[in-house]
């Protein structure tokens, strides 16, 4: 029998902005921490995991386990997870950003350059937001085929490489491939095709065929899907420049 005894912990709700329900969740404990402390950064799959552990560990919502986490929309997850941290350890952090407004430059009258100072910067993740306006049930191709999507997951959207953004290539390749991943029916006039059924070089090939407008179509609906947003107001220090820049990559802060 332990003697110490278990220190009792409150729950609290968090509402998913794109399955448009509600889940009980518990702060993480300082073990749970330490698996995504210790996880290379630059290992995708291993983010996602120690991701989805935390979060299944901290959702006591009955059957929230690892499996039901892991078929979370992206947004769904990640949401969670901002609120995880905001609960277990703080709402704020501080961070620190280069000014990059021009300014004339001393030693070359009438040129611009960059500011360049450092500055100091808290974050808030009450500051973070999520549009409530979904992307169309689905996407009509010009010969009327429709295209129904499942929206990604957590594993899914952590799989573009970060550092290789200048990578056309790359990123065509890895958007055609979440697409893929993502097709939830394709109807055809009387015919309906799961996305599952359909052998991954076939449906890929299937889409590399498409015409440019339809390619864009169904890449535009991804687009459209709502993301966690960060908007960040500050000033710099140094030349005055009143700042507002909206972030993405809210994640990156809070890992």
């Amino acid at each position: 029998m332990s003697m110490l005894k278990k220190i009792s912990i409150a729950t609290t709700e968090v509402a998913l902005p794109m399955e448009k329900t509600t889940v009980e969740v518990v702060p993480f404990t300082a073990r749970i921490e330490k698996e995504l402390l210790t996880v290379n950064q630059k290992d995708h799959q291993a983010v996602s995991n120690a991701i989805t552990n935390l979060i299944a560990a901290c959702v006591v919502t009955d059957g929230f386990d690892n499996k039901r986490v892991s078929s979370l929309a992206a947004t769904d997850a990640l949401w969670i997870y901002l609120n995880l941290n905001a609960i277990s350890i703080g709402d704020t952090k501080k961070i620190g950003l280069v000014c990059d407004a021009l300014i004339d430059n001393p030693r070359a009258p009438g040129e611009q350059i960059k500011c360049g100072a450092s500055i100091q910067h808290v974050v808030r993740l009450s500051d973070v937001s999520v549009s409530d306006e979904l992307p169309p049930e689905y996407v009509e191709l010009s010969d009327g085929t429709k295209i129904f999507f499942n929206f990604p997951t957590i594993k899914q959207q952590l799989n573009f490489d970060t550092n290789r953004q200048e990578d056309k290539e790359y990123l065509f390749n890895q958007s055609t491939n979440l697409i893929a991943d993502c097709i939830k029916t394709i109807v055809q006039g009387d015919t309906v095709l799961a996305g599952k059924d359909i052998p991954k070089k076939e449906l890929l090939d299937w889409i590399f065929d498409l015409q440019h407008s339809n390619f864009e179509s169904l890449s535009n609906w991804f687009s459209k899907i709502p993301k966690p947003l960060l908007t960040m107001k500050y000033k710099c220090p140094s030349c005055g420049h009143e700042h507002i820049k909206q972030v993405e990559d809210v994640i990156s802060f809070f890992r």
